[in-house]
This record gives C-alpha cells, structure tokens and sequence, in this order.
C-alpha cells in the first residue's frame, strides 16, 4: 500500500505540472499570438515601441476595411501581403516587446487613423509616420501610409 500511495502521489504531481505547462501555453489567444508574430518579424526588438504597435495597427485597419479579408488571419496570409510570413523570424516564439504591442493594439489602445492601411519600405501613398531602424550592418526605413 505504502507504494502505491507513493506512485500516486507522483502521478499526481505529474498532472500538476502538465496542467501548469498548459495553462501558460494557452496564455494568449491565436490572434495576439499571430498578431506578436507579424509585429516581431515585422518590426521586432529593434525598432520603436510605437513602430510595433503600427504594424499591429495596419493589421486590424485591414481587417475593418472592406478591401481587405475581415480576420487576422485573413489579412496576414493574404496573397502577396507579408511577406514576413516566409521568414524564419515570423515562426519564432514572438518577443515579449512584440506580445505586449499586439495586446495594446487589441485592446483597442493603440492610435492609428482607420485608413493608414500599408506599410511598407517605400512609399504607398501620403506618408502618416515613417520609422528609421538602425540594425547595426544596414538600416531601413518603414513608411505607414494612408490609401
């Protein structure tokens, strides 16, 4: 009996710790965890606060204009779109900079007039903001645009 109880007690503590495992994994729903990777590949760790925030805001731009699919998803894996989602980048585990930003965008905190819906390293129209990003060998310039 005495071992029994002691493999039950293991068991036990093994389901606790699964249990555990799964409820920091399901922490963040599918579309801020989609969302933090489009912005961390997009913009990532190197760039402005505000430039991460941007990118998730064009993202729901999108999803609320009528040109565009009406989901994240949609918007993201539309043809010729993001290009970042064939980047290794993209399927990484999102930074927490990135996660922070797709959560304020969602909440609905994040300013960005509805019709800014490009971004882009080359200008897609009358510029709203641009961002410069210094990544040490190279820098980049990202334009957000009104349509």
């Amino acid at each position: 009996m005495k071992i029994k109880k002691i493999i039950l007690g293991i068991a036990a503590s093994a389901l606790i710790s699964v249990s555990a495992l799964n409820v920091q994994a399901e922490e963040y729903n599918d579309d801020v965890m989609l969302l933090a990777r489009v912005i961390n590949a997009e913009a990532g760790t190197e760039c402005e606060i505000e430039h991460n925030q941007l990118v998730g805001c064009v993202v729901m731009n999108r999803v609320a204009d009528e040109r565009f699919p009406d989901t994240i998803e949609g918007v993201v894996y539309q043809k010729g779109q993001y290009g970042c989602i064939y980047s290794k980048k993209f399927y990484e585990y999102p930074s927490q900079i990135a996660i922070d930003a797709a959560e304020y965008v969602l909440s609905g905190k994040a300013y960005c007039p509805e019709n800014v819906i490009f971004q882009s390293q080359s200008i897609q129209g009358k510029i709203y903001k641009s961002f410069y990003a210094d990544f040490g060998s190279y820098g980049t310039t990202t334009y957000f645009c009104y349509s």
